[in-house]
């Protein structure tokens, strides 16, 4: 069975410079692109200590960098995206309830 991140890989090695995400008032990422990038932010997050069983929390705006965090995650452990609006209590129960080993949030989140 394919996942996802094997399905964008492959586009990568055919077409490479094919747009792959799009989002209003961003530059596209390609397929070549995406790929470099989530490879990288994977080897880092493996680096961290971070494995295919763990968590990692992200919390960013919908756009191009959250498809990118979530493809990340996904392709080297549990992705699992919170709403960037939840009050600071509210991420004090999911991030408890999630048992996170990391955390990934966008500057000024209040998690």
């Amino acid at each position: 069975m394919k996942t996802l991140w094997d399905m964008i890989r492959a586009q990568a090695e055919v077409r490479p410079d094919a747009l792959a995400l799009l989002a209003p008032g961003e530059a596209p990422l390609r397929y070549g692109e995406l790929r470099d990038r989530v490879e990288r932010s994977a080897a880092a997050l493996r680096a961290l200590g971070v494995r295919t069983e763990d968590r990692v929390a992200i919390v960013l705006p919908n756009g191009l960098r959250m498809a990118e965090a979530f493809l990340s995650v996904a392709s080297c452990a549990a992705a699992a995206p919170l709403n960037p609006a939840y009050t600071k209590q509210d991420f004090v129960f999911y991030l408890r309830d999630l048992g996170a080993k990391i955390l990934l949030a966008g500057e000024g989140t209040p998690a």
